[in-house]
């Protein structure tokens, strides 16, 4: 099972420590979520990061930090609007002359996944649960849909949105490379003891196994 962890929308108290305790805890990758921030609070975000764990962070902006810190790679949206062509042709480019460069994108549509796009080294689907608190817990896509299209698909793909934890082990047996959570995490009192709770919980499953 892998994990993404995208940045919350709020200000967060000591992201930086606690993105590095979670790192050091199993997270595989964290998506730096920030399109507004400028090219220094970028960059201050990830000077706080210890080195070793820079190959795990994903930028949404200001793509040439990833290739000047070698982080893991950067995100572009999948929509074919001039905005987002011109950002995935940057992203190309800097791919093509920085192999090392994991390129990623959400899909909001099942049909989407049936797209081939060698560009694209991982993909994030959904939003799969509704957030609104009356269909909380209702899927928004199709069970055996869902199944059947990560069957088929070339791409390696993650579930994001609505996630909670009683949903997690349908998720993954569905076929999912991993999970991408966000409030699941920053909405909770103690944001690392929340991730942690993941992964003692994926610990038990597997001495259960």
């Amino acid at each position: 099972m892998r994990y993404i962890v995208y940045s919350s929308t709020r200000r967060v108290e000591n992201e930086t420590h606690l993105v590095t305790e979670m790192f050091r805890s199993g997270l595989d990758c964290f998506h730096l979520k920030r399109t507004n921030w400028s090219n220094q609070t970028t960059i201050e975000f990830i000077k706080a990061i210890p080195e070793e764990f820079r190959n795990r962070i994903v930028l949404y902006s200001h793509f040439k930090l990833a290739v000047r810190f070698g982080l893991k790679g950067v995100h572009v949206p999948r929509n074919g609007k001039l905005k987002g062509a011109l950002i995935r042709l940057y992203a190309r480019f800097l791919k093509n002359r920085n192999p090392f460069l994991k390129i990623s994108s959400t899909f909001r549509r099942l049909s989407h996944l049936r797209e081939t796009d060698d560009f694209l080294d991982y993909v994030m689907l959904g939003p799969l649960y509704d957030n609104k608190s009356s269909q909380k817990n209702r899927i928004r896509f199709g069970e055996q849909e869902i199944e059947y299209a990560l069957l088929e698909t070339d791409y390696n793909v993650y579930g994001f949105g609505g996630i909670q934890y009683d949903k997690i082990d349908s998720i993954l047996n569905k076929g999912f490379e991993g999970i991408a959570l966000s409030n699941l995490i920053w909405n909770s009192e103690n944001p690392l003891k929340a991730f942690r709770s993941l992964k003692y919980r994926e610990g038990g499953m597997r001495r259960a196994s």
